[in-house]
């Protein structure tokens, strides 16, 4: 009943370059330029017929987009103690408009702006040998135009349903990995237990000024958790368990808490997927043998509405797998082969 066909051409130029004051102190300011052009071909809409059906009908539509920008930027970091690292940094962000927004399905060039933002971050990162790793930053984005597709109960078919405008967004995130190993033998060389948490929280998403000023932004949760815990043996053995918690979110620039029959607006609530994996590892034959469970709780939940409805996820996987990894030993290499050299910190 549907046929089209989706094209973007993307090219960009970067360059930058790192000065270094007293080998503790490191500015690198860049600045990079990137264009996209797009274009969409329709060849069959479906169409509704008196009874109730539907059927596909062949067309011919096409219509391009072209959107570009200059994105220059600059990070500052200061190894201020031996562990220890602040950094900071601004940069221009920027998204063009996706194909299907940009044009519209009767061929139109919609002219929607590209996303344009001033993203600023602050933060510290801690490195004690191996067993701890730790980076905080808190950041602020300004979106200049903030581009909101409607669902398809909107009808929209102009650029000012897509050009949301202003939007804010503030918030911290955290990366943690810890390992346990240490705590539980005086002789941990034989394995290790890293727990490893990534959290991201974001209280301020919103539209500033207009129509919606003050809603939060459709698809922006306040929290996003990840932790894992790893366990990994020399002879062979790893097993991971893991935890995705993302918090409730709106679908609608409306804010609109209560679900439709339709299903396109509502909230869409809360939910957690646990993930497992359990392996060994043959590693004179390269050999791997796993499995794997992904929402062992078989967790329904909504992943979007947009843009014809309630999309559900959620359903528990097992499945199991053998990898083979080869690996060119020193004898092997010919007298004319080297090792790359290793990288450069």
């Amino acid at each position: 009943r549907d046929d089209e066909i989706r094209k973007g051409y993307a090219f960009a130029a970067a360059v930058q370059n790192r000065f270094s004051l007293f080998e503790k102190v490191h500015i690198t300011p860049g600045v990079r330029i990137e264009s996209f052009f797009s274009n969409r071909r329709i060849t069959r809409v479906p169409i509704s017929l008196a009874d109730g059906s539907t059927v596909g009908s062949d067309v011919n539509v096409f219509g391009t987009a072209i959107s570009y920008a200059i994105i220059p930027g600059l990070g500052v970091a200061a190894e201020v103690a031996e562990p220890l690292t602040l950094y900071t940094g601004v940069h221009r962000g920027y998204a063009p408009p996706r194909t299907q927004d940009a044009v519209s399905s009767a061929g139109q060039n919609l002219e929607l702006d590209p996303e344009l933002s001033w993203n600023t971050e602050l933060g510290a990162r801690l490195r004690v040998a191996q067993w701890l790793h730790a980076d905080v930053a808190g950041f602020h984005l300004e979106f200049q135009n903030q581009i909101i597709p409607p669902s398809e109960a909107g009808g929209a078919v102009s650029g000012n349903s897509y050009n949301s405008g202003h939007s804010r967004h503030t918030g911290l995130e955290a990366s943690v990995t810890f390992d346990l190993a240490p705590l539980v033998g005086k002789k941990p060389a034989s394995f290790s237990l890293p727990l490893t948490v990534n959290y991201t929280y974001l209280p301020l998403a919103a539209f500033v000024g207009g129509l919606f000023d003050g809603n939060r932004l459709p698809y922006a949760p306040e929290h996003l958790l990840y932790t894992q815990l790893r366990f990994t043996h020399r002879v062979g053995i790893a097993a991971q368990l893991g935890l995705t918690y993302i918090s409730a979110q709106f679908a609608d620039k409306e804010n609109t808490p209560a679900p439709t029959p339709d299903g396109l607006l509502g909230e869409l609530p809360g939910y957690a997927v646990l993930d497992a994996r359990i392996a060994y590892t043959l590693r004179r034959a390269g050999l791997t043998f796993y499995v794997a469970g992904k929402n062992l709780t078989d967790q329904k939940y909504i992943a979007n509405r947009a843009p014809a409805g309630i999309q559900p996820a959620g359903f528990r996987q097992i499945f199991g797998g053998l990898e083979w990894a080869w690996t060119v030993r020193k004898s092997d290499r010919t007298e004319t082969e080297s090792p790359s050299p290793a990288p450069r910190s």
